[in-house]
């Protein structure tokens, strides 16, 4: 008893202590937390912004490129500007479209107008905002001696057809942008505003003058002398990525014509309660852009919560490194291992149920899924899309000839082309054997699809290099139009395979359309 009394008043000390070293360690377990947190907010927060100042710097870029580009093209060639503008906008996805307005003195407007109307679009005609959109007509004060219709734009299209002739100092929403534009030699940009078409933009203009020349007489004066250069650029498109953000707030404003307007882009942060404002940290992060053109400010916050922070994970991992300093990397390292071999075994079974084994193309059963996403889109946006059954001639006779080892070598090479040849959006599937499918999206008409066809046609004709030597294959090919030639896969398949068999009792080798489509003769 004696002893036990003298042990007694050590303990208390011992628990107070050991106590102690707990709250300690997960103090300095949380704030690691923490700051481990604020890097990780910091580098998603930069990392976003790095990406919105590279496009923003391409803007100005382009706008400067496109500016010198309208100094120095002849006056009518409208193909050159396209064959600029193409590659710009093809590469640039927030880049949605490139204009050219030009001066046009009064005196000048009919004859202009009858030859555009004679030599590049029967129907064309200068009007202004309001007859398109009544709710954004204007006049810009002091412009009124000429007017500046738009008579470039690319890429034209039925949704900004419309824009086409259309007289910028209509746009009221471009008043003082216009006027600052034509008062200085930089790039500025106007306030961000909803585009006709859907979604909203703003536009980097800058004013492009060049020696005043006389255009031969009845050749189109296209581009004349005092022109403004467009670029409208769409602001989700800009933003992109911003989303995948999870839980951080984001605000952004643009200084438009020295103006700083509304939020251009907003994102909410996850949803914190008053304890977690009032016990955690809030984290932010302010992002300028360097772009003199498009001064652009970005605010980041993100609160944090202890919902968090009081992960299982965290507890236990405070536990562990209680009981056991010399167990927890030992266990985390088990744990951590186990997890990635039983994500890597989820991600391998995953990709062989829906990839062929050979070839790495989609499967029957990932085609069948794309099928539906496409019908499903097509049937809300009544647009078209074709379906092709690609069958090889004759494969038959190389695996039994050669072997399947060399046919394998045939069925990769076959599947590659076929790939290169077709465009991204295109899904490219290996039905089973030597039959491949295709689903080709976004229809500008028929005559496109049996041309691509024609395409692969010509890229399996190239002979393949083998182990038996370069053997030649040719494909029979079989197109259907949803909806035309039906509505579920298993119909549409069908209907490809009859205009396939069209072309194999006409010698193979050759591609048909589908009865439903107005089936042509096989090529």
């Amino acid at each position: 008893m004696p002893g036990l009394l003298r042990v007694r008043p050590v303990f208390i000390p011992l628990v107070l202590l050991w106590m102690l070293a707990l709250l300690m360690l997960a103090h300095q377990l949380m704030r690691a937390e923490l700051i481990h947190r604020e890097h990780e907010f910091i580098a998603q927060a930069q990392g976003l912004a790095e990406r919105i100042e590279q496009r923003l710097s391409t803007n100005d870029v382009v706008i400067t490129a496109f500016s010198a580009f309208l100094r120095a093209v002849d006056q009518s060639d409208g193909f050159l500007a396209d064959s600029f503008a193409a590659p710009v906008v093809g590469a640039y996805p927030h880049i949605y479209m490139l204009e050219v307005a030009r001066r046009v003195a009064p005196l000048e407007e009919p004859t202009l107008a009858r030859q555009m109307q004679a030599l590049l679009q029967s129907d064309f005609s200068f009007k202004r905002f309001s007859d398109i959109a009544p709710t954004q007509g204007g006049q810009v004060d002091g412009l009124e001696g000429a007017s500046w219709p738009i008579l470039f734009l690319f890429p034209r299209s039925s949704q900004t057809e419309p824009i086409y002739g259309v007289r910028l100092e209509s746009v009221k929403y471009l008043a003082g942008t216009m006027q600052t534009a034509l008062a200085k030699q930089d790039a500025i940009a106007s306030p961000v505003f909803e585009l006709y078409e859907g979604g909203s933009a703003y536009i980097l203009l800058r004013s492009v003058e060049r020696r005043a020349a006389l255009a031969p007489t009845g050749k189109l004066n296209l581009f004349g002398d005092q022109m403004l250069a467009l670029m409208v650029v769409k602001v989700d498109r800009l933003f992109e990525g911003a989303t995948g953000l999870t839980g951080i707030g984001i605000e952004a404003r643009l200084a438009a014509s020295g103006v700083v307007s509304g939020p251009v882009w907003q994102q909410a942060e996850a949803a914190a309660s008053s304890l977690d404002r009032l016990t955690l940290p809030r984290f932010s992060y302010v992002f300028s852009s360097k772009s003199t053109s498009q001064p652009l400010s970005i605010q980041f916050s993100q609160q944090v919560v202890w919902s968090d922070l009081m992960t299982a994970n965290t507890l236990s991992m405070a536990l562990l490194l209680v009981l056991s300093l010399f167990m927890v990397p030992m266990l985390a390292y088990r744990h951590l291992h186990a997890l990635n071999r039983a994500e890597l075994d989820h991600q391998r079974a995953a990709y062989l149920a829906t990839h062929d084994v050979l070839t790495h193309l989609p499967n029957r059963q990932l085609v069948s899924d794309r099928y539906e996403q496409l019908a499903l889109r097509a049937a809300r946006s009544g647009q078209r899309f074709a379906l092709l059954l690609i069958d090889l001639d004759h494969f038959k006779e190389i695996n039994d000839r050669f072997g399947h080892t060399v046919g394998d070598q045939v069925l990769l090479e076959v599947a590659h082309r076929m790939v290169a040849t077709l465009r991204a959006s295109d899904t490219v599937g290996r039905m089973g054997g030597d039959e491949f499918i295709a689903l080709i999206d976004h229809l500008a008409s028929p005559d496109d699809v049996q041309k691509v066809a024609e395409k692969v046609l010509e890229a399996v004709a190239v002979p393949i290099d083998t182990e038996a030597g370069p053997l030649s294959v040719s494909c029979s090919i079989g197109i259907a139009f949803y909806p035309e030639d039906g509505v579920s896969m298993n119909i549409l398949c069908k209907s490809a395979d009859l205009a396939m068999y069209s072309v194999k009792h006409a010698g193979r080798n050759g591609v048909a359309v589908a009865a439903g489509s107005a089936m042509t003769q096989p090529v």
